[in-house]
């Protein structure tokens, strides 16, 4: 069985999801993802059908239901999908904070759904929360740190939850100046409902620059900071215009 079906099926909160006369049982994995992440490619979705062949059937079906958006841009052909209203309401996931997809962004978010399945099936008892999940995982922890004067409060891109540790993930493809690292990294060492920072990262000149900010700042001798390539099956896709129907 997809691993990543039998894992939404042994999730309880997969079965709180409300009937819908256009959404079949098998559909209920790919959206209730689709809401998490708010953004994924068809082909991350075939991945959650045990029947990979009929997603294309079922997203065109979900879209003239209402139920899912399909965007104009393509990422290298492939189709890009995110949620309505509709689909919120029908997969009823507790604890979302929905941020706004840019297109600028797609192809971050999109990468960003490729290393959590990567993570996820490495050890299928770790736990993935979606950045919009994030907020509302932590705060059943615990409160937030205290803000001080000059903090700049981060949410990371998601959480891998082990059985010993919630590790923040941050997927890097950007680069950032050294003071927006710093400040990210200030917060992460603050936020004690947090027990350590991996960062993935594609380029060697943002590895530098975390490196450095590390060195200067000594964030590194507080929390575990872990710096990592990305994944051989994770890439940034790239933007080729919009897609033609």
């Amino acid at each position: 069985m997809n691993q990543l079906v039998s894992a939404s099926r042994r999730n309880p909160r997969v079965s709180g999801v409300l009937t819908h006369p256009d959404v079949e049982a098998c559909d209920l994995p790919a959206l209730r993802d689709l809401v998490r992440f708010g953004v994924m490619v068809d082909d991350q979705l075939a991945r959650r059908y045990l029947d990979p062949t009929v997603t294309p059937a079922r997203l065109l079906h979900l879209k003239e239901a209402g139920i899912v958006n399909r965007w104009w841009e393509s990422l290298e052909g492939a189709r890009v999908y995110s949620p309505t209203r509709l689909a919120r309401v029908i997969a009823a996931v507790p604890g979302m904070r929905p941020r706004t997809t840019y297109a600028s962004h797609l192809a971050h978010d999109v990468a960003l759904v490729d290393l959590a399945d990567f993570l996820v099936a490495q050890n299928t008892n770790h736990r993935w929360i979606a950045e919009d999940e994030v907020r509302g995982f932590l705060d059943q922890i615990a409160p937030p740190p205290r803000r001080l004067n000059g903090d700049t409060r981060h949410r990371p891109d998601g959480l891998l939850v082990t059985g010993d540790a919630r590790i923040a993930i941050e997927l890097e493809h950007s680069d950032k100046y050294p003071t927006r690292y710093a400040r990210i990294s200030a917060w992460f060492v603050r936020e004690w409902r947090v027990d350590r920072v991996r960062w993935y990262i594609d380029k060697p000149g943002i590895l530098r620059h975390l490196r450095e900010v590390n060195e200067r700042h000594g964030f590194d001798r507080e929390m575990r900071i872990e710096l990592e390539p990305f994944p051989p099956t994770v890439r940034v896709r790239q933007r080729r215009g919009r897609y033609e129907p």
